[in-house]
């Protein structure tokens, strides 16, 4: 690592700063650096000034101040909420810059998405890497709700690929007939397209783990135009209500409030799918290509 690189971090953790900052001290070497906040920490975790966890994030973030010097590293959160919680804890102004995405197919690569159910009833997608907090646990009630609620509705959901294991709840929605499983990973394009092919993405998060960060699912379909389903509480919700993206929320994981939510979004499809088309332009400009361009002059400005 030379003084005219960069280093980007662009899901950094407090653990990995402190690592960086005694890794460059040890080399000598003294890059631009950006680190950027996706998901730090829980939001009800006690990290205020005065703590020790607080005081630990501080003298991390201290020593790649010293290892850099007299360059200051740039450090960002993707949420306006994440920037306002970071900056009291780390003592400084935290910026915001987006989460990198982007959303469309590179030159040749082709954007055909995985094999659907057939039908011609709404087509209800799950994204993304399966995880607790995006409500696994709730998915077979969610569903089966789901189902009564809109019997025609086909839903499809990204499931471990084979070589990764399985998820004992999508097993189970499986086995009832309620989902198709799609792979996790995708290929960057089929992903695209399998947004594209969506009439509703739905996210049933768990609110909590969702308060200031971004859902990557929520930013395509944003991107690409389509509605979306989810919790309230999220930072997603937020958007939606800010008038900054289409769909709706619901108050719960509960699977009667979901499903509602659900029937009254496919109930609405068009108006929705036309306020999604009209929202789309702000997202689809705000992609990687723009963020790694703000580095590139911020790292210019530092230098």
């Amino acid at each position: 690592i030379a003084d005219d690189d960069i280093v980007w971090m662009p899901t950094a953790k407090m653990a990995e700063i402190d690592g960086l900052g005694r890794a460059l001290r040890a080399r000598g070497a003294r890059p631009f650096v950006a680190a950027c906040f996706h998901h730090a920490v829980p939001p009800d975790a006690a990290l205020d000034p005065g703590t020790v966890a607080g005081l630990l994030a501080r003298l991390g973030l201290r020593a790649l101040d010293r290892a850099v010097a007299p360059r200051a590293p740039l450090v960002t959160a993707t949420t306006a909420g994440l920037a306002g919680r970071l900056a009291p804890i780390l003592g400084r102004a935290v910026p915001v810059l987006s989460l990198p995405h982007w959303y469309d197919p590179l030159p040749g690569e082709d954007a055909t998405p995985p094999p659907l159910p057939p039908g011609a009833g709404p087509l209800v997608g799950l994204l993304g890497r399966p995880r607790p907090d995006k409500g696994l646990r709730a998915v077979p009630a969610i569903l089966a709700a789901i189902r009564a609620a809109v019997p025609t509705a086909r839903i499809v959901a990204q499931d471990y690929d084979r070589r990764y294991g399985v998820v004992p709840a999508y097993e189970a929605a499986r086995a009832a007939g309620l989902v198709h499983s799609l792979a996790w990973p995708l290929p960057d394009a089929a992903f695209i397209g399998l947004v594209r092919a969506l009439d509703l993405v739905l996210l049933p998060y768990q609110a909590h783990a969702f308060v200031d960060r971004v859902s990557g699912p929520f930013c395509f379909a944003a991107a690409l135009g389509r509605p979306v389903a989810v919790t309230a509480g999220t930072w997603m919700a937020g958007e939606i209500a800010a008038g900054r993206a289409a769909g709706v929320a619901f108050p719960s994981l509960e699977p009667g409030p979901v499903a509602h939510a659900v029937a009254r979004a496919v109930a609405e499809l068009p108006v929705h799918a036309a306020r999604a088309a009209a929202l789309a332009p702000p997202w689809r400009r705000n992609d990687g290509a723009r963020l790694l361009r703000e580095l590139l002059e911020r790292a210019a400005a530092a230098a």
